[in-house]
């Protein structure tokens, strides 16, 4: 596997470009219009030149903006952020595109066998069906919601998010583009800046020593304004760093271990180092959802790679490579820690409070509390559900609600939402879409036109986005559903002619 160094690099700036645009305009409103504006611009000038920049641009994004407020407006209380800019701007151009490019669905010949066509493109296959399927449940969760008087402000804010299911055509259409897969290439890898090293290492260390305290204020009160990342004190002298965009971090380094495993990756030393900043920033963001999701998804992996691919030589490099990884993690999270406090690392540093009282524990106590109204409202309207914007009162015991009963229509048990807001419908919707994701790896793996590696690598990353949505929920978010997307319509880079 070859990294694109140009487009690394472009992607190095642009990611710390953006994170001081962000801040400036957060600092200076007059600013922060000025850069909004340019941004705008940008994406319109590099849309308009190439539309093969959408999903790229969309992956970036996402990756760098956890909530996607890095770059926003506040219109009247509304806050128009520079992701609906980014989303809305893409849905017009593919309009614009496609208007100007209606046969483009019948001469994309290179997508053939494993969509189910014979030398055209094929419109009604699996995935499309229900796609259109998850479409219809998600208008019928917005008119059910109407229909029952829910405020239409709760039902915008609420369903906005799955406006990002439209996007899915676009993945569909254009991911047989050789500049955009270049392209998406170089993105991807802005998870080593933006996910791991500037998001987590960076402000770990920030926020461990003294050296520029006077920033953390600042640094604090400006994550937490455009909604970027939770700092929170671990114990006498930890941190927990969590960034929403996390989950490329975590997927990050189940992807590059498989990939030195296996030594389908160049640079091997590099992405050692790389793999072992992944490590500390999983460690380092104390989630529970991520590390069971990560471990259940490694471990279902590690059992399909002995049917499909793995010598039994492989397994030396496998304890080479975790052994690599966890040193650099190791070294980093205890010498880090000492030149800054001259202290070493301690069991309450690293959260055990989070891990021996699973059930007592805050954020856990607040999800055993939402579980039981949830599902007996589920079980009030199981098959057409409740609607977008449906309200449940339960005690919650975090902090940030003053740990008092609290009224919401977000809950924590990802498909359990889905269910409440849209019935059945959805979750069919949703399953069947998945497993006609894995039947196309299967399908393309037995055509020889995606290798073992490629087969093991997609597998885990979409097992560990299921997982992971069972208790934290992002399959219902812009960060999740461009990673389904992007997983789904992956194919190899090959030719046809």
């Amino acid at each position: 596997m070859e990294i694109d160094k140009k487009y690394f690099w472009w992607s190095f700036g642009s990611g710390l470009l953006l994170y001081v645009a962000s801040f400036l305009g957060w600092s200076n409103p007059i600013l922060n219009y000025l850069l909004f504006a340019g941004a705008g611009g940008l994406i319109i000038y590099l849309l308009a030149q190439d539309f093969s920049w959408a999903i790229p641009l969309l992956i970036f994004e996402s990756i760098l903006g956890s909530q996607g407020r890095l770059l926003f407006l506040n219109l009247d209380g509304f806050v128009f952020s520079l992701r609906y800019l980014l989303f809305i701007l893409v849905i017009i151009f593919f309009i614009i595109h496609f208007i100007k490019n209606p046969t483009i669905i019948y001469n994309l010949s290179s997508l053939r066998s494993h969509f189910g066509g014979v030398g055209k493109f094929k419109i009604y296959n699996l995935q499309n069906s229900f796609w259109l399927l998850g479409l219809i449940f998600i208008g019928w969760g917005i008119l059910n919601a109407t229909l029952a008087g829910t405020p239409l402000k709760d039902i915008f804010f609420d369903a906005n998010a799955y406006g990002f299911w439209l996007l899915w055509p676009i993945f569909y259409l254009y991911y047989n583009s050789k500049n955009y897969q270049q392209k998406t290439s170089g993105s991807i890898f802005t998870i080593a800046i933006a996910a791991i090293f500037v998001q987590t290492f960076a402000t770990y260390l920030l926020f461990i020593t003294q050296i520029v305290s006077e920033i953390q204020p600042f640094f604090y009160v400006w994550a937490r304004d455009v909604r970027l990342a939770e700092m929170t004190k671990i114990g006498e002298y930890g941190v927990r760093i969590f960034w929403q965009s996390h989950i490329w971090a975590v997927m990050s380094l189940g992807l590059i271990g498989i990939l030195l495993w296996l030594k389908k990756i160049n640079y091997y030393y590099w992405a050692a180092l790389f793999l072992g900043l992944a490590m500390l920033s999983t460690i380092l963001s104390f989630s529970r959802s991520f590390l069971l999701a990560l471990g259940v998804s490694l471990i279902i992996t590690l059992i399909l790679s002995r049917f499909i691919f793995v010598p039994k030589h492989e397994w030396k490099q496998l304890t080479k490579t975790f052994s690599a990884s966890l040193a650099v993690c190791l070294l980093l999270l205890i010498g880090t820690m000492y030149l800054a406090r001259q202290h070493f690392i301690t069991l309450d540093d690293l959260g055990e409070s989070r891990w021996s009282n699973l059930t007592s524990e805050q954020a856990s106590a607040s999800r055993v509390e939402e579980l039981k109204p949830l599902w007996q409202q589920i079980l009030a309207a199981p098959i057409l559900g409740s609607g977008f914007g449906y309200k449940l009162t339960y005690q919650s015991f975090d902090p940030r609600q003053n740990q008092k009963p609290y009224t919401t229509f977000s809950f924590e048990w990802g498909y359990l939402d889905m269910w409440l807001k849209m019935g059945l419908g959805f979750l069919l919707a949703l399953f069947g879409f998945v497993y006609a994701t894995f039947k196309k790896y299967r399908q393309m793996y037995y055509e020889a036109i995606l290798p073992d590696y490629g087969f093991l690598l997609l597998t885990f990353a979409l097992t560990f986005l299921l997982l992971t949505h069972l208790t934290t929920p992002y399959l219902n978010h812009p960060l999740g559903l461009i990673i389904l997307f992007w997983l789904a319509s992956y194919r190899p880079s090959y030719s046809n002619e």
